[in-house]
């Protein structure tokens, strides 16, 4: 059994060798909310995403890879009814997936979305405790996950599409008192994302793509299996696509 599906991936992955591939560069505007249990405080920052994309279509139905990076890096944060800025204040938001789908046309101008793969999360945050002290932690969460949308080809320039993929698995967490390590555990990481994007196709190999991203986190106590920290991620972008 295992050698079949060794087989059939390799067929795959031979197919997708002469499919089209696509590089897209976005950038946008991020707001983080971060809570332990209640709203700790909301991060307000530029972001940056870098994504590559390899589709083979058939009469019915094209199969894709798609490799995706976001970037952040901020220390401007909304607490207390302040707006404020510091120097040990600091957070790292790099997450980093693999997908592959199965999209089925059925009609012309619709597309339904199958997919799965593996993410991983990095974030680190460094908190301000006074003029000379602070703390840091590191997250590192790889998970697996599930995905399911729709996508509408509208006009022939003009595509649309809704994605809502879930994730579950173990996160890990570093915590350092200035630069010395402390001590680390590991917790129940729920992860939910949310997508919807458009684009359109301006001249030759070029397309303009505009979208939302909503991503939750949230991480529970191994415990009583009770949220403790968490994060809700909003980015809205623009980039520009290239067939290569």
């Amino acid at each position: 059994m295992i050698k079949k599906i060794l087989v059939l991936l390799l067929i795959i992955n031979g197919v997708l060798c002469f499919a089209k591939k696509n590089i897209s560069f976005s950038a946008g505007f991020n707001v983080t909310e971060e809570f332990f249990t209640v709203l700790y405080q909301t991060q307000y920052s530029p972001k940056f995403n870098v994504r590559f994309e390899i589709e083979k279509k058939f009469i019915y139905f094209y199969l894709q890879h798609k490799l995706n990076l976001d970037f952040s890096l901020w220390n401007i944060y909304y607490k207390n009814n302040l707006l404020y800025y510091t120097d040990k204040t600091l957070s790292l938001d790099l997450p980093f997936d693999y997908e592959f789908s199965l999209n089925l046309t059925p009609i012309k101008q619709l597309n339904i979305i199958f997919g799965s793969g593996w993410a991983l999360n990095l974030r680190f945050d460094r908190y301000s405790k006074g003029n000379f002290f602070w703390h840091s932690t590191l997250k590192f969460s790889p998970h697996p996950f599930l995905s399911i949308g729709i996508g509408f080809n509208l006009f022939s320039r003009l595509d649309f599409f809704i994605k809502d993929s879930i994730g579950f698995f173990y996160s890990y967490f570093f915590s350092y008192s200035k630069e010395s390590y402390i001590t680390s555990t590991y917790c129940t990481l729920v992860t939910n994302r949310f997508i919807v994007e458009s684009s359109i196709k301006i001249v030759g190999r070029y397309r303009i793509y505009f979208g939302y991203t909503n991503r939750i986190e949230v991480f529970l106590d191994p415990s009583i299996f009770m949220p403790f920290l968490g994060y809700t991620t909003n980015f809205f972008y623009l980039g520009l696509k290239i067939e290569i």
